[in-house]
């Protein structure tokens, strides 16, 4: 028997090698009940499944494993992955709790005289844990990656915060400790976790810790809140929204019924709240354009979602060639200083990192004025409202805040800074090779700031810091 499967895992293996999935799948079903446990083995097989589309008939197989067996968290980790394939937050949420609780701790390398101790909490339970079958890796949503770039001789220990007592005692488990940072940054997806995660900063925070961006302010992150404390501010143009909160079932007519009972005009942005990167998200240009099926795939008695109705604020500029132009500025507060990140500038109202690099390798007078916003902001924004951004973003209360953002005349011609979204989760693109250098250059100054920040409220004096620069 044993030679017949050693003869099934190798016949298995140069299937996956020559990219024969179907014939790969077939015969990794017979392996299954006795491999689960090679990490290698079960996520060739899991990528396999996804490949020919047989996410469903392998969940149920893996779901059947781990009720019958004891198994590691990885078989957990790959079940919430092809949960989230199948657009399963539900079963996604209910596999990384149990991972959660399992697998509490892990920690980056450890160096032996580290200055300073940082523990980062982290939610598993957003409903976005999501594996990569061709890297064969996992990413979860609703957490900052900041983290992953702190400076050598300091030790890092990310604790996933979902479970409050196992997440407690896994931080007194490491004794000492300088330092928490939340990077749970998602209050619409990670409601939970950063209920959770509050409690473990209070606790901790009563012993004397200094916590960096305390979840109390994260909460406060959500739209429709930051809306009604920065709309009317001095400089500051913040879109109007309105929220629809638990919306079950045909979200095309609840839509329909708020635009008309909040008297809102055409165009406007329709989004699930707790999406990011032009996910789930419309420009709605008239009545009978309506067309949300996407939001409806994920929509469901079980699996209420919140839906943002957004003021859409024309920000676009025609080029030379007469062209309509989109741009978008990001800078992040760290400390109490705010930094440029980048400008990205798109021939689509939605812009993002793709769209806008094609856009602006055709144009390089964008990457020019891009450089001189990296490396001087107000020569780019005017400063009373670069100042404006500051004040805003400091009244949020968290030390390290993002911001998207661009400049419109208001209806009585004054120019404002018109917000697009504040977040604690704009991700780090220190170690991406596909942007500009100005940008990473941008980026390792934020890094650098946030390293200071952790010297600063552990008490240690700052050295010359050594950076991870994993180029992908």
């Amino acid at each position: 028997m044993a030679d017949y499967l050693m003869n099934k895992y190798k016949e298995f293996n140069e299937k996956i090698k020559n990219k024969k999935y179907n014939e790969a799948y077939e015969c990794g079903k017979d392996l299954l009940d006795t491999c689960y446990d090679n990490s290698e083995f079960i996520k060739n097989f899991v990528s396999c499944s996804i490949f020919i589309n047989k996410k469903k008939s392998t969940l149920r197989k893996i779901n059947k494993i781990i009720k019958e067996k004891e198994v590691k968290p990885i078989l957990n980790k790959l079940a919430a992955g092809l949960a989230y394939h199948l657009k399963d937050e539900e079963e996604n949420r209910r596999h990384t709790f149990i991972m959660a609780k399992k697998y509490p701790l892990w920690r980056k390398k450890e160096y032996k005289n580290a200055k300073i101790k940082v523990v980062v909490l982290y939610a598993a339970t957003s409903g976005a844990y999501r594996y990569r079958p061709h890297a064969k890796d996992f990413l979860f949503g609703g957490n900052c990656n900041l983290s992953n770039f702190i400076a050598s001789d300091i030790n890092v220990y990310r604790v996933w915060a979902d479970d409050f007592e196992v997440a407690k005692k896994s931080i007194e488990s490491l004794g000492t400790i300088d330092v928490i940072y939340n990077s749970i940054t998602e209050p619409e997806k990670c409601r939970a976790a950063l209920e959770s995660a509050d409690r473990i900063c209070d606790y901790f925070e009563k012993k004397g810790l200094y916590i960096i961006n305390k979840p109390k302010n994260v909460f406060l992150t959500e739209r429709s809140l930051q809306q009604k404390q920065f709309g009317e501010k001095n400089h500051i143009w913040y879109p109007k929204n309105i929220k629809l909160f638990n919306i079950r079932r045909n979200s095309d007519e609840e839509i329909k019924k708020a635009i008309a009972e909040n008297n809102l005009s055409y165009p406007i942005i329709v989004r699930l709240a707790g999406y990011s990167a032009g996910n789930y998200m419309h420009l709605v240009e008239k009545e009978n354009s309506y067309n949300f099926s996407d939001f409806d795939s994920i929509i469901s008695e079980s699996n209420p979602k919140d839906i943002y109705l957004i003021e859409y604020v024309d920000v676009s500029f025609k080029n030379k060639n007469k062209e309509t132009l989109y741009p978008k500025y990001r800078a992040i507060l760290m400390g109490d200083k705010l930094y440029p990140v980048h400008l990205r500038i798109a021939k689509e109202y939605a812009v993002f990192h793709s769209n806008s690099k094609a856009c602006m390798d055709e144009n390089p007078w964008i990457i020019e004025l891009d450089k001189r916003y990296c490396s001087k902001p107000t020569d780019v924004i005017d400063r009373k409202l670069w100042k404006a951004i500051e004040k805003m973003l400091k009244e949020t209360g968290l030390d390290y805040v993002g911001i998207d953002f661009s400049i419109a005349k208001d209806i009585n011609g004054k120019e404002k800074v018109v917000v697009f979204e504040t977040s604690a989760g704009m991700r780090c693109w220190l170690d991406r090779i596909d942007t500009y250098v100005h940008v990473r250059i941008a980026w390792e100054k934020i890094v650098r700031r946030f390293c200071r920040l952790l010297c600063d409220t552990s008490g240690v004096a700052t050295w010359d810091f050594h950076l991870p620069r994993k180029m992908k």
